[in-house]
C-alpha cells in the first residue's frame, strides 16, 4: 500500500509536430498517416512500503497541430496548477527548441530526455520494470479521448531485441496510423532522477543455529 503524505507531481511531454489541426472531440482514427502530436501525462508519486516509487497517472493532454509557441504557455500553465517538481520532456530534434524555452520558465525543474537507439531501449527496460512490478497505474477508465488513444497504442505496440549481447530493445507503435505519442510520454516516467527510494529501517533477523 502506499505510504501517507503529500504526492509531488510529475509532467512527462512528448514533443510532436506542428502541422496537423485535430478536430474537437475527434478520435483519433487516422485513414492516413497521421503526423505524431505532442501528448502530455500528470503522474502524482507516492511510496510503497517498500520505499520505492508508485507512479499514478492523473491526466493527459494531446495537441496535433500546435504550434510550440502557443503550447509553451498552457505547458508552463499546467505544471504551475500541478506545482509539479519534475517536467520530463523529449528534447531531441524539434524538441530541443521547447524545452529551451520551458527551462527559462521553469528552471531546473525541466529535465530533457534526448532520444538515440540505445536511450530508448534503456527507456523501455525502465518502464516494463514499473509496469511488471505494478509502479506505473493508470487513472480509472472514462470515455475521454486521451484515455481510449493511450490504450489503442499500447494495444498496438511491440518490440525486438535488436542486440542480444547488449540486450538493445527497439519498441513502439509499428503501425504509421497510430503512432506512440501518448505511451512515449508515459514511459517517460522511467527517465525522472531524483526518485530514490525512502530509506527504510534495517532489521536483524535472528537465524535458527543448526548446532544448538
Amino acid at each position: 500500500m502506499p505510504l501517507s503524505g503529500d504526492c509531488p507531481h510529475i509532467l512527462t511531454l512528448d514533443v510532436g509536430g506542428e502541422v496537423e489541426e485535430r478536430t474537437p472531440g475527434h478520435i483519433l482514427r487516422a485513414t492516413q498517416p497521421r503526423r505524431d502530436s505532442t501528448a502530455l501525462t500528470v503522474f502524482s508519486v507516492s511510496y510503497l512500503q517498500s520505499g520505492l516509487p508508485l507512479f499514478l497517472v492523473q491526466d493527459r493532454y494531446y495537441w496535433t497541430g500546435t504550434p510550440h509557441h502557443q503550447l509553451l504557455p498552457t505547458i508552463v500553465r499546467i505544471a504551475h496548477i500541478w506545482d509539479a517538481s519534475q517536467l520530463i520532456l523529449d528534447a531531441t530534434g524539434i524538441g530541443a527548441g521547447l524545452a529551451s524555452f520551458l527551462r527559462a520558465e521553469l528552471g531546473s525543474r525541466v529535465l530533457p530526455f534526448v532520444f538515440t537507439s540505445e536511450s530508448k531501449s534503456r527507456l523501455g527496460w525502465d518502464f516494463l520494470a514499473l509496469c511488471n512490478s505494478g509502479r506505473f497505474q493508470d487513472h480509472a477508465p472514462d470515455a475521454s479521448i486521451e484515455y481510449i488513444q493511450f490504450w489503442r497504442e499500447v494495444q498496438a505496440a511491440d518490440y525486438e531485441i535488436v542486440d542480444n549481447a547488449a540486450r538493445r530493445m527497439r519498441w513502439g507503435v509499428p503501425d504509421p496510423l497510430l503512432h506512440d505519442d501518448l505511451l512515449i510520454s508515459a514511459a517517460l516516467v522511467a527517465a525522472g532522477p531524483g526518485l530514490a527510494p525512502i530509506p527504510q529501517p534495517s532489521y536483524i533477523v535472528e537465524a535458527h543455529d543448526p548446532l544448538a
